[in-house]
């Protein structure tokens, strides 16, 4: 795997190697005599110089950018780095992989334990007692009504399933970019510097400041609204579906507790709020992020105006 922090020196020697092959073209309209091919490599030489200076402006702003933000999510927001390590030491993008790692865990063990508790539910409101009077056999399911707790467990246990696979999608796309982001800058930069790969050269720039920045922020942004998932537990510990059919224990207490209005506001915010609505605006805001970002490096700088501007 290419370090991520290599991306500014993959940067330069991606406009180096672009300054040496339009070194050749300058060459070679030289012992041609074309004047086409002098204005070609004069018009690429000028895309060439502003990707090198988008490169070291784009150095300066990450770092002062990501700097402000480690700041202010260590400082006013008090977001923890991961285990072992201090904000000092990682980048943006680590720690809110770590923070999604964990809102996975949690949710993967609450899944399992409703899911548990669900099969259990179906099982007791199966039991029955059977007594014969007279000759006569009667059969009651006094459990039946423990079944009802699954009009609420049921689609509680649907939102923990999507968002575990919403959350997988996530990390995973996230250890993709981990894995290429120097590159993504590197050849966005080399790219940048052709008008026949300038617009890919710009999606890929622009793909490289999502990933290393947009996204990590908004994810650690939104981190008080999450903040309790980061510890893995669960919160139907000690939630039971004994029923008891020869006694006077039945389904009341468990539909209670099921009906209970903290334990669903909890299930409400890891299900639908962390699980659903937080994952929609972490992709919607690094996607638009990543049009504008791309139109402004994929686009031809007029260096005339830019001249007359000096």
């Amino acid at each position: 795997m290419i370090d991520p922090t290599m991306w500014q020196a993959l940067g330069l020697v991606a406009a180096i190697i672009s300054l040496i092959l339009i070194g050749i073209i300058f060459a070679l309209a030289e012992f041609f005599n074309s004047q086409s091919m002098k204005e070609v490599a004069k018009r690429e030489l000028n895309q060439t110089i502003i990707s090198a200076m988008m490169l070291f402006i784009l150095v300066g702003l990450i770092y002062m950018f990501e700097g402000g933000f480690k700041s202010y999510f260590e400082n006013e927001l008090n977001v923890p780095p991961p285990a072992g390590k201090t904000w000092d030491s990682v980048m943006l993008f680590e720690v809110a992989k770590d923070h999604l790692e964990k809102i996975e865990s949690n949710l993967l063990v609450n899944f399992k334990k409703l899911s548990e508790l669900n099969l259990n539910i179906g099982e007791s409101s199966s039991r029955y007692s059977w007594c014969q009077a007279f000759g006569v056999g009667v059969t009651m399911t006094v459990c039946g009504a423990t079944n009802d707790a699954q009009l609420i467990t049921n689609p509680i246990i649907a939102s923990y399933s999507r968002s575990i696979l919403i959350y997988r999608a996530l990390i995973s796309l996230l250890s993709a970019a981990e894995t290429i982001l120097a590159l993504l800058f590197g050849l966005g930069i080399f790219l940048r510097c052709f008008t026949f790969s300038r617009s890919a050269g710009g999606f890929l720039i622009a793909l490289g400041i999502a990933f290393y920045l947009v996204f990590p922020v908004t994810v650690l942004v939104f981190h008080s609204y999450y903040k309790d998932m980061l510890v893995t537990t669960s919160i139907y510990d000690g939630m039971s579906t004994d029923c008891n059919p020869k006694g006077d224990t039945y389904d009341s207490d468990l539909f209670a507790k099921m009906l209970d209005s903290d334990l669903n506001e909890k299930a409400a915010k890891q299900g639908y709020i962390a699980g659903l609505m937080l994952p929609a605006i972490w992709f919607i805001i690094p996607l638009a992020s990543i049009m504008g970002f791309a139109k402004i490096f994929g686009s031809d700088v007029d260096v005339g105006a830019m001249q007359r501007i000096i």
